[in-house]
């Protein structure tokens, strides 16, 4: 280049334009290195690349894939660290505020996520995604008539937005407005429902909580069928039974999990409440142990040493809430 250029200008390149020239020739080979690389799944060297590359100068492109590997490790500091620098590369493009809140949102920082998914709006007041997500962060923060609110103006924007209609159902459910609930099933059902396991546990939770226990038993069935390895579809079943005071039926569900789920406290936790309601208080106690092998971190919820003290056994168990009388959505 510098060659050429002199034999058509007749001018040598400066010092500084010699370093600029040669800064871009590297920033072009580490940022395409890491680009294959990564691609190979060779992710050390990947990252080792974009770092090297950013010394150089920023770029949009390293700085999303980064954000990929990170997120890869659950790392979601890192990730946000890096979405948030592709925001301030390009605070005009929405996507990109989007991806921002949107990790956000796993991450727990919800007040970000919140900013983020209004400079959103301000950019494109026509996306439906951004009050998705605002959705999804009032969810989680039991905020749910505001959830309900984004969810229905993310559909009013989007007719065919069939996340939102399940989001929007199960926060319903939640609020125990099972008739409103019920039409975005019915919606969801509509298209395909019969092939998605969370659609069947929404239809579900409106017929048990609506006198179909039934109905709601064999949609179950169906879910179970799509996905075996899901524990608190067989929980949520088992509670069904329950209702119908089959208690039978509730243990041989909870049995039929723990085959394909051998290592879930859950399904353990509520086979023992079953199995103490049916007054089989020495299994039940063999079940609430093996829950707390499987999660320790669940002991500190119980006072007192049950596994020596029987007449505490119950009181313990109680506070452990091993199975709570609802329908898992």
């Amino acid at each position: 280049m510098g060659f050429l250029k002199t034999l058509l200008t007749g001018k040598e390149e400066s010092d500084e334009e010699k370093k600029q020239n040669e800064n871009r020739r590297n920033f072009d080979v580490f940022k395409y290195d890491g680009l294959s690389a990564l691609n190979m799944g060779k992710v050390d060297y990947a990252e080792k690349c974009f770092e090297k590359a950013l010394e150089i100068a920023d770029d949009a492109e390293i700085r999303q894939a980064i954000a990929r590997i990170c997120l890869s490790k659950n790392d979601f500091d890192g990730a946000v660290s890096n979405l948030e620098a592709l925001c301030n590369l390009e605070p005009d493009t929405p996507g990109y505020h989007i991806s921002l809140a949107d990790v956000c949102i796993q991450a727990g920082k919800f007040d970000m996520a919140d900013s983020e998914c209004r400079k959103a709006l301000q950019l494109s007041p026509d996306l439906a995604m951004p009050h998705y997500l605002l959705a999804e962060k009032a969810n989680k923060q039991e905020n749910y008539l505001e959830a309900v609110v984004q969810l229905t103006q993310a559909i009013s924007l989007k007719d065919d937005y069939f996340e939102a209609y399940l989001l929007r159902g199960q926060v319903l459910c939640r609020m125990m407005q099972f008739g409103e609930a019920e039409k975005d099933a019915d919606v969801l059902m509509q298209h395909n429902g019969e092939e998605s396991e969370e659609v069947l546990r929404l239809k579900s939770c409106v017929c048990a909580h609506t006198g179909r226990e039934s109905e709601a038993a064999e949609l179950l069935e169906k879910a179970i069928s799509l996905n075996p390895f899901e524990p608190e579809i067989y929980v949520g079943l088992s509670n069904i039974y329950l209702k119908l005071n089959d208690k039978d039926k509730a243990l041989q569900t909870l049995e039929e999990g723990m085959e394909q789920n051998t290592d879930s406290p859950l399904l353990y936790r509520a086979r023992g409440a079953v199995r103490l309601e049916s007054g089989d208080k020495k299994g039940a106690m063999e079940d609430v142990k093996k829950a707390l092998e499987l999660a320790p971190e669940e002991e500190k919820n119980l006072s007192g040493k049950f596994s020596n003290i029987e007449e505490k056994f119950v009181e313990a168990y109680n506070q452990l809430n091993p199975y709570q009388f609802k329908i898992w959505i």
